[in-house]
Formats: structure tokens, C-alpha cells, sequence
């Protein structure tokens, strides 16, 4: 056997203790980490983000079998719009919540905030979509201008849903920045806050069926908050100029008493929908 032959052999002989080495080392950590399948999956789906689309909130009531039939497909929008609104009235629950006890509650209610402002963004998205796709079929008239009402309580809920997260900018920046709030302020946000909750009340209780006397309700809530914010605002502006709070704090008071009647204002647009005077 020559030199080069022998080399030949040797090479072969090292390629197959390596692969024998492989083969054995893989069959031997199967062997011993099979009894933890279960663990480290668990640690993996830990350490690993999940993908975001299995999380995307899921409709409860819109089905695309019915939208060939108005009034079934109509049913299942007020619905899934009461869904929504119930969504929107947690996130403003939290708010005040947040402008109650900011230190005790900030990091587990800011987060459920969040995530509910995805979620009615994407409930925005997919019911006007479904209400677009039944203006494609036969409708009546009646069920057309309600399908065009539905599209701006829809618009006028994610709105309301955006100022509540604005809302909660505002308390998270002011809880960051450790701002003070003088318990007078404390005390009118809590005010305004829990009177625009009722107007959200209000709304979600005729969604599916208006009460005639909705716009009475409408018009005392809409005209109890302006006149909230004109008076708190004033009051702020004399501690300001008593110097009994920062200007930090007083422009970061002033522009949550701008999002609470802002709230107010989109949800008299919905009762007007409501009511059939919009």
C-alpha cells in the first residue's frame, strides 16, 4: 500500500468516526433531555416574543355567512359595536383609575390601556370593512343610512379610545416625571372623569335601542362637562398664579380637562346618531 492510499483510507476512516460521533452525541441528548420537552418549551416561549398576529383580538359577533342578509348582518354590527364601546368604557375606567392611585396601579392598568387602543383600532378597521362589504348587496333605505350612521359611531368610538390613551400619556409622563398634583386637581379630574363615564354609560346602554329620550340626557351631560372644564380651568389658573402648583403640572391639568370634554363632545355626536339627528 503506498503512502497516498493509506491517506486515503485514513481520511475516510476519520470521516466516519465523526459522523458516528455526531449520530451518538445527538442520540444521546435526545435521550437525556427528553424527560424536559415540556420545561424548556415553556422557557423558550418565554424567551422567544411570540408572534404578535396570534394575539390579534379576535370578533366576537361579525360572520361572514350572514352579511348576505342586512338585518342578520346589521344585528351582528350593533353588537360588535357594543363590543367596542365596552372596550373604549374600560380603558376610560382605567384612566380614572390612574389619576386615583397613579403609584399603586400604573404599570399593570398602563399596559391593559395599550392593549385595549390596539384592539379598537383593529375593531374600527373590521367593522367598517363588513359594513362596506354590505352596502355591496341589496339594502333599503333605511338600512343604508343605517349602515352610514354605524360608520361614524364607529369613527366617533375609536376616537374617544385615542383620547383616553392620550389620557394616559399624560398620567404616565406626570407618574415618570414624579409631577405633583394638588389634591384640589386630583379632586376636579376625578369629577370631570366620572361624568364623562356616565355619558359613556349613557351611549353604551342605546347602542342597540335608542331611548327617545336620549338627547335630553345627551344635552345635560354635554353641557355639565363644558361647564366643568370652564370652571376648573379657572380655578387652576388662580393656583397657578398662587403659585400653589408648578406650570408643568397646571398645563398638564388643563390638557386632561381638554380630553375629558373632548370625550364628552364625541359622544353627543354618537347620541345624535343615535337619535337619528345626525
Amino acid at each position: 500500500m503506498n503512502s497516498a492510499t493509506g491517506t486515503a483510507i485514513s481520511m475516510v476512516a476519520l470521516a466516519a468516526h465523526v459522523a458516528m460521533f455526531h449520530t451518538m452525541f445527538n442520540v444521546i441528548n435526545t435521550v437525556l433531555f427528553l424527560p424536559f420537552v415540556k420545561q424548556i418549551a415553556w422557557t423558550a416561549s418565554r424567551i422567544v416574543p411570540s408572534d404578535p398576529m396570534k394575539h390579534r383580538p379576535i370578533l366576537q359577533y361579525l360572520d361572514p355567512h350572514v352579511i348576505s342578509s342586512p338585518p342578520m348582518a346589521l344585528h351582528a354590527v350593533r353588537l360588535e359595536v357594543r363590543n367596542m364601546t365596552s372596550e373604549v368604557y374600560a380603558m376610560l375606567d382605567k384612566v380614572i383609575l390612574l389619576i386615583e392611585s397613579p403609584v399603586a396601579k400604573m404599570g399593570l392598568v398602563a399596559d391593559a390601556i395599550s392593549q385595549s387602543e390596539n384592539k379598537v383600532d383593529y375593531l374600527e378597521k373590521e367593522i367598517v370593512e363588513y359594513l362596506v362589504i354590505i352596502t355591496q348587496g341589496e339594502t333599503s333605505r333605511s338600512e343604508a343610512h343605517e349602515i352610514t350612521g354605524m360608520i361614524s359611531v364607529v369613527h366617533y368610538i375609536e376616537r374617544i379610545g385615542d383620547r383616553c390613551e392620550t389620557l394616559h400619556k399624560l398620567l404616565a409622563r406626570r407618574y415618570d416625571q414624579k409631577i405633583e398634583q394638588s389634591p384640589e386637581a386630583t379632586k376636579q379630574l376625578l369629577e370631570i372623569g366620572n361624568t364623562t363615564r356616565r355619558f359613556m354609560r349613557l351611549i353604551a346602554d342605546n347602542l342597540e335601542h335608542p331611548s327617545p329620550e336620549i338627547m335630553v340626557s345627551a344635552h345635560g351631560l354635554e353641557k355639565a362637562i363644558d361647564e366643568m372644564r370652564t370652571r376648573m380651568r379657572d380655578s387652576h389658573i388662580s393656583r397657578l398664579n398662587e403659585q400653589c402648583c408648578s406650570v408643568t403640572s397646571g398645563l398638564m391639568f388643563i390638557d386632561m380637562l381638554t380630553s375629558f370634554e373632548k370625550i364628552g363632545d364625541l359622544a353627543y355626536s354618537i347620541a345624535q346618531v343615535l337619535a337619528g339627528e345626525h
